[in-house]
């Protein structure tokens, strides 16, 4: 029995609730950068290569935008800030220097010259038609999925996955999800409790089920295992 591992913030999704006037200046494109406070999840979890959910709230998961960071700059205040990145992908496309300021000091709540520790992030959006990635469970666990007493599932040697929009299915079977987060480890440090997420009532029924499904499989593999929420 492997010890319990601890979960690596950058295999998860960074989520980012919006209302609803910055989120709709990141869907019509004239918004790419998002500014925060450097606390919090913001502090260090912020790295270019990590997925971002945007979402216009916090509970309207179907307006979810889906993207990638791929440039961070951290700055000691607003203006600072403002000379490394472009204010006019901050959501002050239509405005000059100036006003640009004075419109994201409002929205930030920040002083153009107060001292702050802030962190602004460039998302690159997914095209509007990449498909969802495709989930396949074996039959015998679909109830499982249905129900939510299954939320992750283990893969052998499959690092082909990342945090985004999914789809889980059986067959014709098919539910719309989210992967919230995909942690890649070695096989033998799974544990009593990855084995409960995965519906199993022990490590040991686990490990047998994976041998199942990959006859090779020996225990010194990598592993991924997907945790992911049925919409």
């Amino acid at each position: 029995m492997g010890e319990e591992k601890p979960v690596i913030d950058t295999d998860r999704r960074l989520f980012v609730p919006l209302s609803s006037l910055p989120f709709q200046w990141f869907v019509s494109g004239t918004k790419r950068w998002e500014v925060r406070r450097r606390r919090g999840v913001f502090a260090n979890g912020v790295t270019p290569g990590r997925r971002v959910e945007l979402r216009r709230g916090y509970s309207d998961v179907r307006s979810s935008l889906w993207g990638t960071v791929t440039e961070v700059v951290e700055s000691a205040g607003l203006r600072e800030l403002l000379e490394t990145v472009p204010y006019h992908e901050l959501g002050a496309a239509e405005m000059d220097g100036p006003a640009a300021e004075a419109r994201i000091s409002e929205i930030l709540s920040v002083n153009a010259d107060e001292s702050v520790d802030l962190i602004a992030f460039r998302i690159e959006l997914d095209p509007p038609d990449t498909p969802p990635t495709l989930v396949r469970f074996h039959p015998r666990y679909w109830s499982a999925v249905e129900s939510g007493m299954k939320t992750t599932t283990v893969r052998v040697n499959d690092h082909n996955y990342e945090p985004g929009p999914a789809v889980l299915a059986v067959g014709a079977n098919e539910l719309p999800a989210t992967v919230m987060a995909v942690h890649r480890c070695p096989a033998a440090s799974l544990t009593e409790a990855d084995a409960q997420r995965d519906g199993f009532d022990s490590l040991e029924e686990l490990q047998r089920a994976l041998r199942d499904h990959y006859p090779s499989f020996n225990g010194t593999e990598s592993v991924s295992i997907l945790e992911f929420k049925v919409i």
